[in-house]
């Protein structure tokens, strides 16, 4: 049933939504969707920036959005590539209804 639920998640709308709710200066390096036992859509993302900044103003865009809820959950780690200072990881519960 879960992968029923996967099917039904549509990798456009992600796209589309992001595109107007992150700034332009963070850079989405991965997003992993998911389904929890609420049968909410659940984002795991990382993403990258040259300073905390634009990252802070991306959780508060997200947590304002109507298309994304709270953060579930975030941590910092080493960027993959050194063409950003930083690669936070982060949860968010996404509004697509599936």
């Amino acid at each position: 049933m879960r992968l029923l639920y996967r099917k039904g998640i549509s990798w456009t709308r992600i796209f589309a939504d992001l595109e107007k709710t992150v700034p332009w200066n963070v850079k989405v390096l991965a997003i992993r969707p998911s389904v929890n036992s609420q049968n909410q859509v659940l984002l795991d993302m990382t993403v990258g920036a040259d300073s905390p900044e634009p990252v802070i103003e991306l959780y508060k865009a997200l947590e304002e959005s109507p298309l994304f809820g709270s953060l579930l959950g975030h941590s910092t780690r080493r960027p993959p590539s050194r063409t950003r200072s930083i690669a936070p990881r982060m949860t968010v519960i996404y509004a697509q209804k599936l």
